[in-house]
């Protein structure tokens, strides 16, 4: 793979109030015949001493390289003996997003003087409060490379109807490690040990040190809690807005649960707002 950045981009538009080898090559080693041995005088015994220092030598850095067979050892009994090399090779694995979240609409609300918060995991059916994870909420990817970091980023569009828009400085993200009761009935290989806001999937390999920059633990039917802004700086400009990023090599699966606020202004007018979301795997 090359050493230069690469991109992935996956894209979901969301609609109605949503957003809105092992390969063994067995490799044969001919016997090589027995060579006689007519000259005893000193230095040809020096040049057998100093070839069977180098053959060990090489063979410690490659232990295919001259290897010899009994009929070649009589001065030397330690050296390495092999009618064959066997070599296994094991190619350098994949990189890809396993889930990423499904399409959602925020609850209903009504036109207010006041403003109010919508939060992604309220259930739009009943009002109720549910803030158990699901695949509408879920992102996870696996790394198999071995030999590298990446990042997961996310952005949005203008969160707009057809006569008015939502300032994207209202739209906030929040993750969260993912309710492992879902992760049993979803996909039981993504559950493991949890660190840093990150959950690891079991036999991940690597230190446990991806960051996760929009992570809390506080309540996610508060508003306070939400610190990611998609427009930080008031600009209306889209940010973007990064999930999980790492420098160090892993070889396993990731995962965490996407959860979103929306502060609707005050005598918002009324109509069907949208978003579309891009979610970008860099590495």
């Amino acid at each position: 793979m090359e050493k230069t950045d690469q991109k992935i981009r996956l894209k979901r538009t969301i609609s109605t109030l949503a957003f809105i080898a092992l390969a063994v090559n067995l490799l044969a080693i001919s016997r090589l015949n027995a060579a006689t041995e007519t000259n005893t005088a000193p230095t040809t015994t020096l040049n057998t001493a100093e070839n069977t220092q180098n053959d060990q030598e090489s063979a410690k850095t490659n232990p295919c390289a001259n290897l010899r067979d009994n009929y070649q050892i009589n001065d030397s009994p330690l050296t390495t003996v092999s009618d064959h090399c066997v070599t296994a090779i094991i190619t350098e694995g994949t990189i890809s997003l396993d889930y990423i979240p499904d399409s959602f609409s925020f609850p209903i609300k009504r036109v207010s003087e006041f403003e109010q918060n919508s939060f992604s995991n309220d259930n739009p059916t009943t009002m109720d409060v549910d803030i158990s994870t699901g695949p509408e909420d879920l992102i996870a990817l696996h790394d198999f490379r071995n030999n590298g970091g990446f990042s997961v980023t996310i952005t949005a569009s203008a969160f707009s109807s057809a006569t008015a828009n939502i300032p994207l400085k209202n739209l906030y993200i929040a993750t969260s490690y993912p309710d492992h009761n879902s992760l049993n009935l979803l996909d039981p290989g993504l559950n493991g040990p949890t660190n840093n806001g990150i959950t690891y999937a079991e036999g991940s390999h690597g230190a446990q040190d991806i960051s996760a920059p929009a992570f809390t633990q506080g309540n996610l039917n508060s508003a306070d809690n939400y610190q990611t802004s998609f427009d930080a700086n008031h600009d209306n400009i889209a940010d973007v807005v990064e999930l999980m990023n790492t420098k160090t090599n892993h070889v396993g699966r990731f995962s965490q649960a996407l959860n979103f606020l929306l502060k609707i202004p005050p005598n918002q007018p009324a109509g069907a707002y949208q978003v579309k979301f891009t979610i970008d795997l860099i590495y």
